[in-house]
């Protein structure tokens, strides 16, 4: 049986004005009963195994004041999904994101007026199955996909020509752009939204830059005490970095390059069928090293994958980068084993399994990708082809080609979507 927490949630504008609650029915009849019991005051703990409603309040700090000012409350209602996440403005403008079934963003406004709601759909959904506003995510699979459609996204606030916008971009590109003040959603077939787009672009640019240069500073911490959420938002902004070409961020790049923070792990097939051998996924070296390649630099080199074995689950030994492992690729050959190819070359800029089809029957391979930026400018990919008969594993296929991971975000976004 499967079973989902929701969770309290709390979250505080970026001055420290505002701060917006989200608490569990039981902990919200509580606050009231306590009078000056909070929503969100156990929010580390505070778990339900059935969805349950949730009720919020936003409360302002007032300079001098011990206490803060409740500014407005509303209860749970019925049938409303829970929180995935919240933001609120230095203003008091605050968003939900719902998780559910029917995915949704709700905003309201500072006096606590309900100002808009949005439906999430998928891309191929019919258009009457959503009553009211909806938006088509293109990553959005329904059920299937839980939250996962969301995840790596970039979330702003931003005024525009008067009108205050809340902008939340997936890792897929696409921007949903809400118009709190006129209670719309802006779309996309618009005639405003080329110059919209490009807006958007430069406040983007200014943002990350800004974020950037703040967790940064605190990265050596946030490598091991980040929530999943927090290194999310890192993630996105370093890959923001490469498209939006932001060069001033490059020292930012590197400098997450260096964080040793793994993120996932799953059976290699290049070290055989026995399953013994696992490949170790680091969180935030594949998309900083992406994006220091869409900018023209060669990463560092710092292992962006690890392969495990053993009970203990212990690092393969692997050679460090060389800026020369194209010429020593030359010695590869079938017969190699997938560790002597580790000792060779190092370990793998990119890793994808994919089905192989093979006198009509379809196999499970490994790809390796190892990227070589030459003095010309451009990149060049090395791809090795594992497939996983017997106990070593087989080195089935070795080509280079040009990269085209520079027109096409697969890479990148593969990573997202795992």
């Amino acid at each position: 049986m499967t079973i989902t927490y929701y969770p309290d949630r709390t979250v505080t504008s970026s001055s420290g004005r505002f701060t917006l609650a989200a608490s569990s029915s039981s902990h919200w009849r509580k606050s009231l009963s306590e009078g000056d019991a909070k929503p969100g005051a156990g929010a580390s703990t505070s778990e339900r195994r059935k969805p349950p409603g949730f009720g919020y309040r936003l409360t302002e700090h007032v300079p001098g004041s011990l206490e803060s000012r409740v500014v407005w409350e509303r209860g749970p209602e019925e049938g409303e999904s829970p929180p995935q996440r919240l933001w609120v403005s230095d203003d008091g403008w605050a968003v939900l994101r719902l998780q559910g079934f029917r995915p949704q963003f709700v905003a309201f406004a500072p006096s606590g007026r309900e100002v808009i709601r949005v439906h999430i759909l998928r891309a191929d959904a019919e258009p009457d199955e959503q009553p009211g506003l909806a938006w088509r995510a293109d990553n959005y699979r329904g059920l299937a996909s839980g939250g996962s459609w969301a995840r790596y996204a970039w979330a702003c606030f931003h005024r525009s020509e008067g009108s205050r916008l809340f902008v939340f971009r997936t890792f897929m590109g696409q921007r949903l752009v809400l118009n709190l003040s006129g209670g719309v959603l802006e779309r996309e077939d618009s005639l405003g939204w080329p110059a919209l787009a490009q807006e958007l672009d430069d406040v983007e640019r200014g943002d990350v830059a800004a974020f950037l240069g703040e967790v940064t500073a605190q990265r050596v911490v946030l490598a091991d005490e980040a929530s999943q959420e927090d290194a999310e938002s890192i993630v996105a902004a370093l890959s923001l970095v490469g498209v939006h070409r932001i060069v001033p961020c490059v020292p930012y790049l590197r400098q997450w390059e260096e964080v040793d923070r793994p993120h996932l792990m799953e059976r290699s097939l290049a070290f055989g069928d026995e399953g013994k051998t696992w490949l170790e996924w680091q969180t935030f070296r594949p998309v900083a090293q992406h994006s220091l390649r869409m900018l023209g630099q060669r990463p560092e080199g710092y292992a962006t994958y690890h392969f495990l074995e053993g009970d203990d689950e212990r690092r393969l030994p692997m050679r460090e980068f060389s800026s020369g492992r194209r010429a020593e690729a030359t010695a590869l050959h079938e017969n190699l084993s997938a560790a002597a190819v580790l000792n060779l070359l190092g370990a793998p800029d990119d890793v994808m399994t994919l089905e192989r089809e093979s006198d009509g029957t379809f196999h499970s391979t490994e790809e390796w990708v190892y990227d070589t930026l030459l003095p010309s400018g451009q990149w060049l990919t090395l791809k090795l082809t594992w497939e996983s008969r017997g106990v070593q594993g087989q080195l089935v296929s070795v080509q280079e080609a040009p990269a085209v991971w520079s027109q096409v975000e697969d890479r990148v976004r593969r990573f997202f979507d795992r």
